[in-house]
């Protein structure tokens, strides 16, 4: 029937692929009560419990079932993605009113957002819905958010996530960006001309999605430092691959021995056909591992920080 073949619905929206879940978002920054200020009074976001023991160098904030992962680094330069986020919340106007709230601690960093009313462009959300508003966010150190508020077409779980993150890639290596993800992760792909540009989804979970949109002047071999994790269902077959792909640039392969200890492993080098294309460290997990689906803390978007769900 017509509602099968859809565009972007049909069977093949029920598929998931080899990557399961993208779990959190690693970013490092000079200034730790900065990072609480935006993260947590300004989005919105609960403070991991399991990441608050004394002198903490790494907080972990709480979005739905994702997290950011913030490292303390005071002597580096804070990591700024080169693409943006994108954020479900249950209610943006609620949003707005704790973005305005910080706004005077934030004053003196690159913090600032504004409402787009109706953006006539199609979203970069799973399903791209045009005619939506969003609160466009740059933190106090330029990472940029796209917040939306869900509805019956986002439908997102638990109203409240991270449903993907935008990385820009170089001119011509969307296909081989796909290529890669579905040989190496077994992933699932979409390759797209859209409004925005040539652009590749890899599916990354219930409608999760890691985007790259090709630009221009995009470094091949720079190390952005920061890194993602995410959770595959085929963690021996996918060891295999990279290990003899040779995957890791600047990180120490993980042996069998240790992988099998830890649940997960990394590679931080995305090739095809001999072809260097980015270098960005993925954190690969089991389903065994043990955070996998753990119970998460999660602010109300409209309540303060002394009442969680």
């Amino acid at each position: 029937s017509s509602g099968i073949n859809a565009e972007y619905g049909g069977w093949k929206e029920l598929d998931v692929g080899g990557i399961v879940c993208f779990e959190h978002l690693n970013l490092e920054v000079p200034d730790i009560l900065i990072s609480k200020t935006f993260y947590m009074e300004g989005m919105g976001f609960a403070l991991d419990p399991f990441s608050t023991a004394p002198f903490a160098r790494l907080y972990w904030y709480n979005v739905g079932f994702q997290q950011f992962h913030i490292g303390w680094r005071p002597d580096k330069k804070p990591q700024v993605i080169d693409g943006h986020i994108g954020i479900i919340v249950p209610n943006i106007e609620f949003t707005l009113k704790r973005l305005n709230k910080v706004s005077h601690l934030l004053k003196d960093t690159k913090f600032k957002f504004e409402l787009v009313k109706q953006d006539e462009k199609a979203s970069y959300l799973p399903i791209p819905i045009k005619g939506l508003s969003y609160i466009e966010v740059t933190c106090p150190w330029g990472n940029v958010f796209h917040v939306y508020e869900n509805n019956e077409h986002i439908d997102f779980r638990g109203g409240l996530g991270m449903p993907y993150v935008q990385f820009n890639c170089p001119v011509n290596s969307v296909d081989d960006i796909s290529e890669f993800y579905k040989h190496h992760l077994g992933a699932l792909t979409v390759v797209e001309k859209s409004e925005h540009g040539n652009l590749v989804r890899i599916i990354a979970g219930v409608k999760q999605q890691i985007i790259y949109l090709e630009r221009e002047n995009v470094p091949t071999e720079k190390d952005w430092g920061y890194h993602f994790a995410i959770y595959i269902s085929n963690f021996s077959g996918t060891y295999k691959k990279v290990r003899e792909a040779k995957l890791e640039n600047n990180l120490p392969p993980d042996t069998f021995e240790t992988a099998l200890k830890d649940r997960q492993f990394r590679f931080d080098k995305i090739q095809w056909n001999g072809k260097l294309i980015a270098i960005l460290e993925h954190e690969v997990k089991s389903m065994h591992h043990f955070n996998y689906m753990r119970p998460l803390t999660n602010l109300h978007s409209s309540e303060s920080i002394f009442r969680f769900q």
